[in-house]
């Protein structure tokens, strides 16, 4: 047994007397941890800044490859050596970023949101890719989101993630819901000049939803005819 394998086996030993090669990756043992080195001979400190004269080199030990992104080569980027070794799980990571205000029944996300107010979740660093944060909360809280469907928000808070204010439900009825000009239209009950959208006067658009007042449409055309506005002939009709 050789003498630093004895000071190894002793109670004084220190681990930081032990050091990894930057260049052919072996593990050295010193005495002392002021005695650590970046390399373990000359032979490796050498090899390796004739490898930086000709460019930057990979910092995995071992490796020389050349640098493309980040300090490392292209195939030791994406390896469990330079990842956590452990992540919590999805939900505690997602909790951390979930604000819950006393009071207040809508869980606000405390991420990244885009500019439209949606919250976004990189959950996967592996991958990169972010997803939208309130779908995320109805899959972990309520189940699998079913296919052809949207998550829309009850109480029209697109930063809230909590799942009791989530329904999925089809695109035509969360367009419906919202707060867009066409979904204002849907629900208006009278044209901008006051007649009712009621069975006999309403024209519906062949193809589509668009719905048109007849009334209207026929003081268009008589408008035509005669060459006058038709909100001067809807004044005239009113009188």
């Amino acid at each position: 047994m050789t003498a630093l394998e004895r000071l190894r086996n002793s109670d004084a030993w220190d681990e930081r007397c032990a050091f990894t090669c930057a260049q052919c990756g072996k593990v050295r043992i010193v005495k002392y941890p002021s005695k650590r080195r970046t390399y373990c001979s000359k032979a490796c400190s050498g090899a390796r800044q004739s490898l930086m004269a000709a460019g930057p080199v990979c910092k995995f030990p071992g490796c020389t490859r050349k640098v493309s992104g980040g300090g490392t080569c292209q195939p030791h980027r994406n390896t469990d050596y330079w990842r956590p070794k452990a992540l919590p799980p999805m939900l505690e990571r997602f909790e951390e970023r979930v604000l819950r205000i006393p009071f207040h029944s809508c869980w606000e996300w405390d991420g990244a949101r885009m500019p439209n107010g949606y919250g976004k979740w990189t959950f996967s660093k592996e991958t990169g890719k972010s997803r939208l944060a309130h779908r995320i909360a109805y899959e972990l809280f309520v189940g699998p989101i079913p296919a052809g469907l949207q998550i829309d928000h009850l109480c029209r808070n697109r930063g809230c993630v909590n799942p009791a204010h989530l329904e999925a439900v089809p695109g035509v009825v969360n367009n419906r819901r919202g707060n867009s000009l066409s979904a204002q239209r849907r629900r208006q009950t009278h044209c901008k000049r006051g007649h009712l959208f009621d069975h006999k006067n309403t024209y519906l658009k062949p193809g589509t939803d668009y719905r048109i007042c007849r009334r209207c449409m026929a003081l268009w055309q008589m408008s035509r005819r005669k060459g006058v506005s038709v909100d001067e002939l809807a004044g005239l009709a009113k009188k």
